[in-house]
């Protein structure tokens, strides 16, 4: 085991036009290349839109939407003897919210002929 003092769980900056941690990690993880500037037009665009259509609170729907989709348990390995189990092992609330993020951004690529907004 290393020596070395174990240091602190680092989190970005809030938001400076929401002052929100949720939509600072939404935009660094959209992040491209160091592209900080586009992938915050990017998200405030897609906030704006959403409060277009909905008349609500983006930051709400966003919170929402990450709430819903978080995963509460995740698979890992365990070898006992020869074999390899899979065992499910509860994961603490900034593990599952970097997980659900990570997923929103992934499938907003994906969508066929539309933009990311």
């Amino acid at each position: 085991m290393s020596r070395r003092i174990s240091t602190k769980k680092r989190f970005p900056e809030k938001d400076f036009k929401y002052d929100n941690l949720l939509v600072s990690l939404l935009i660094n993880r959209l992040l491209q290349e160091g592209k900080k500037r586009l992938s915050r037009r990017i998200v405030y665009k897609a906030f704006e839109l959403i409060e277009l259509r909905t008349n609500q609170n983006p930051i709400l729907i966003l919170e929402k939407a990450v709430r819903n989709i978080s995963p509460r348990v995740q698979l890992k390995a365990k070898r006992v003897g020869g074999a390899t189990y899979q065992v499910p092992t509860l994961l603490n609330k900034y593990r599952a919210t970097n997980i659900a993020i990570r997923w929103v951004v992934e499938y907003s690529r994906k969508r066929s002929g539309k933009g990311m907004s």
